[in-house]
């Protein structure tokens, strides 16, 4: 996801067949889709989050941009990059 006014980058999970839509509530604060991808189990999709987030914070040394208060649909705990 985007967000322009943050800006900032995000990538996150969620489960499409929620009651709560998480994606349509964070574009309610500003964030928008940038790209979906579907994948069979939620055990693939952790390991592909996993190995972006190794790249971002381990190869890259991206650290989190955001805090709590920037967040408050996730109360921060997800974890965003600085749009460059």
């Amino acid at each position: 996801m985007t967000n322009s006014r943050l800006n900032a980058y995000k990538i996150g999970i969620t489960n499409t067949d929620r009651r709560i839509d998480r994606l349509e509530r964070l574009n309610n604060q500003g964030w928008q889709t940038y790209r979906k991808f579907q994948f069979k189990n939620g055990d693939q999709a952790k390991k592909c989050e996993k190995k972006i987030f190794k790249i971002i914070h381990h190869d890259l040394k991206i650290p989190i941009y955001l805090s709590k208060e920037d967040m408050p649909v996730t109360g921060g705990r997800q974890k965003q990059w600085m749009l460059t």
